[in-house]
């Protein structure tokens, strides 16, 4: 995840393309180890079938917006986002999407690796396995503040230092406060 822009697969042509129609306004792109955070503000656009090359988790920054949907050739879905609502995908899902006005989010990536090792440790000797399940429109208020503590971090420069995706990895992966009562 070393490239300018994070990338899919166009399900289509099988060309590796950029994940967004225009590249982000902020990005943390050679920053962090294993993690990826890009903010972007995209004008309507209907995106065509892209399959992601690492786990995504999207931030909804802008205003309420009706989006379609669609994941692997299913059927068509619709999902009226609103600021600070989560969307949720895996990577390798193939995933379609489109809009009729202006978005603005941020798109939080993992390496897969690296949410595997994070796994791999929080299950020790366990036969249990971890499946990322496809979500939008999701209220998560842990994720929303993780999301919005890297955006600052890299607004600031990155004061903190390199960051280790592993930290944010487990701190996403951790129960959030509503879970443990």
């Amino acid at each position: 995840m070393k490239s300018e822009q994070l990338s899919a697969i166009h399900v289509e042509s099988g060309n590796l393309v950029p994940m967004s129609s225009k590249p982000p306004i902020l990005s943390s792109t050679n920053h962090w180890n294993g993690i990826v955070l890009e903010q972007h503000y995209l004008p309507a656009f209907e995106c065509p079938e892209l399959c992601l090359q690492q786990h995504s988790i999207n931030i909804w920054l802008g205003n309420s917006c009706q989006i379609d949907w669609r994941l692997a050739g299913g059927r068509l879905h619709s999902t009226q986002m609103r600021r600070g609502l989560v969307n949720v995908t895996p990577k390798g899902i193939p995933t379609q999407a489109r809009w009729h006005q202006e978005i603005k989010f941020l798109l939080v990536s993992f390496d897969s690796s690296l949410f595997k090792r994070v796994a791999d440790e929080m299950i020790v000797g366990s036969n249990r396995t971890i499946e990322i399940i496809p979500q939008r429109g999701v209220c998560d208020r842990q994720i929303l503040h993780l999301g919005m503590a890297l955006k600052i971090e890299l607004e600031a420069g990155c004061l903190s230092g390199k960051l280790y995706g592993e930290s944010v990895a487990i701190a996403l992966s951790s129960p959030s406060p509503q879970d443990l009562f």
